[in-house]
């Protein structure tokens, strides 16, 4: 009994990298520090909100950095499985190759250098037929 088996369909699924969305989380942390900077004094005292805008304000800095950082080393993690996936591949098919180049020169060889398993021995060394020359 055979059993057939339908693959199910495949769906692209878009990630965004881990870098990006650093960025994208540094970039809306400078934007609130944007807004508290030119509206933070109107609603607190101005030496506090400063104080926190410095904060926010490196924090974005630092994420914006970090975030580079992992798009850099996400890039080239990348390019290098992408390599080893690719020499991988190549190695194979280079070892494949020379495996059935080597199977048919081994079938193709002459049959009187072969010798057959049911030749007698004495025929493969070189006598004929038991006479001597």
């Amino acid at each position: 009994m055979s059993r057939i088996v339908v693959p199910a369909r495949t769906r692209l699924v878009y990630v965004e990298s881990r870098g990006w969305l650093l960025v994208k989380l540094g970039i809306k942390v400078l934007l609130i520090a944007g807004v508290i900077f030119v509206w933070g004094p109107l609603v607190a005292g101005r030496p506090h909100t400063m104080r926190l805008v410095g904060w926010l304000v490196w924090a974005a800095i630092a994420l914006l950095a970090v975030g580079a950082v992992v798009r850099i080393v996400e890039a080239v993690w990348g390019a290098g499985c992408t390599a080893y996936v690719l020499v991988r591949s190549l190695a194979e098919a280079v070892a494949w190759s020379a495996s059935a180049i080597g199977r048919g020169a081994r079938l193709s060889a002459p049959v009187s250098t072969q010798g057959s398993a049911t030749q007698p021995k004495w025929v493969r060394n070189g006598n004929r037929g038991g006479a001597r020359r």
